[in-house]
């Protein structure tokens, strides 16, 4: 019974119900006050014009998009121009996008958070307006549907970016509140702050007006101190800041909300729920269908081959680091610099998750050449050969271990 059938029941009395959503960091506490006032000014969930509606079909041609690991690196928008230019060749009758990101474990009692830090998303809004922009309007003439298995971090942002939300029972949706707090501790300069704050929330906010989700959920997903509740005029949700709706969704001023897939049904949040992809299409209305996995292959190669990459560049770059100061050494630091460079320009994933950028690199290859030219003059002019202290890195850190990396 979804949360529309229940309010209907319970205003035709005057008792009070109460929902406590399961244990979740930030969880959601949802209360129903039948006597609620009246919305004084309603935020309702836009449909966005642009949407396609599902095909009337008996058995779909369905294209699977994933959206699994860490976003900004295997989740990242080159991939996805790769798998545009597949999904426009085989002309599906729709898109189910299958999001798995999350930067919690699936259990916090068998896996410490801290421990994979490093598989945290990314928030680069740049990368993550481009990549959505690239998904939804390159492939804009294709209905398309976002699955939700798992999406607490940064990657339930992206997932926003869609209209046509489904969860997998046990997905977590949230997380967040740290975005407006780290930018807080960066800034000491309180002028400063308000203007990173106030860009941060708006690079926020348009991402989720592409899925045509209001400013007030998404103040309250961002904001710890916001408060949110809802109302309901027929199939429309009204969200707003206070707690004068209908439903009180989140009472707390000391975190940011965040969902359980049955709380984010019941307010309206998602559309469904469906714990397999045949479970999605029957809930669909599709009976049968024919799956399109040629994206899912590309996608799994392309993260196979970006980590091994990655790998080879701090090898690389380490190496580089331990070579000799004479003629020799700086010109086998150079030709390493030279190979951890060409993979970087050819995965910027790479340089997203170490922080290693590459134009760095490049110039780290020009004060090398510039060395190696000097040495060769001191060489044909003294006879003698020619080389300084110290290693060929010269006091450069290595990937993963410097300042910025993750």
């Amino acid at each position: 019974m979804t949360l529309r059938t229940r309010l209907a029941r319970t205003m035709r009395s005057t008792l009070p119900l109460t929902l406590v959503a399961p244990a979740l960091v930030g969880a959601v506490s949802i209360t129903l006050s039948a006597n609620a006032p009246a919305l004084a000014s309603p935020a309702p969930v836009p449909t966005p014009s642009e949407d396609k509606a599902l095909p009337l079909v008996a058995k779909p041609k369905v294209y699977v998009i994933p959206m699994k690991g860490q976003l900004g690196t295997d989740i990242h928008v080159d991939i996805y121009k790769k798998i545009i230019e597949d999904a426009r060749k085989v002309k599906p009758d729709f898109i189910v996008f299958d999001m798995d990101s999350s930067d919690l474990p699936k259990s916090m009692l068998l896996e410490d958070p801290g421990d994979r830090r490093e598989e945290w998303g990314i928030m680069d809004y740049d990368h993550i307006r481009t990549m959505v922009r690239a998904l939804r309007e390159d492939l804009g003439d294709v209905p398309q549907v976002m699955w939700v298995e798992d999406a607490f971090g940064a990657s339930s942002l992206v997932a926003l970016a869609w209209p046509n939300l489904y969860m997998a029972n046990q997905a977590r949706f949230g997380g967040l509140g740290g975005a407006i707090a780290n930018i807080k501790a960066r800034y000491s300069q309180e002028d400063v702050e308000a203007k990173m704050v106030a860009a941060t929330a708006g690079g926020i906010l348009g991402i989720l007006e592409k899925g045509g989700y209001p400013t007030a959920l998404g103040e309250a997903l961002i904001y710890p101190e916001q408060v949110l509740s809802a109302s309901f005029e027929g199939r429309k949700v009204n969200f707003r800041n206070d707690l004068e709706g209908q439903w009180l969704i989140d009472t707390s001023k000391d975190h940011a909300v965040s969902f359980r897939a049955t709380t984010a049904e019941d307010v309206g949040l998602s559309d469904g729920n469906a714990d397999t992809f045949s479970d999605l299409m029957f809930l669909l209305g599709y009976r049968e269908f024919e799956q399109i996995d040629s994206g899912q292959k590309l996608f799994d190669d392309y993260v196979q081959d970006w980590r091994r990459a990655m790998e080879k560049v701090r090898e690389y770059y380490n190496d580089s680091q331990e070579t000799g100061g004479d003629l020799k050494g700086l010109q086998q630091a150079k030709s390493l610099l030279e190979k951890a460079l060409t993979l970087l320009e050819r995965y910027p994933a790479i340089e997203m998750r170490l922080g290693l950028p590459a134009l760095k690199v490049k110039l780290d290859i020009d004060r090398l050449k510039e060395e190696i030219n000097g040495i060769k003059r001191q060489e044909k002019e003294t006879g003698r050969p020619g080389g300084r202290s110290g290693g060929g890195g010269g006091g450069r850190s290595a990937p993963g271990n410097g300042p910025g990396s993750r």
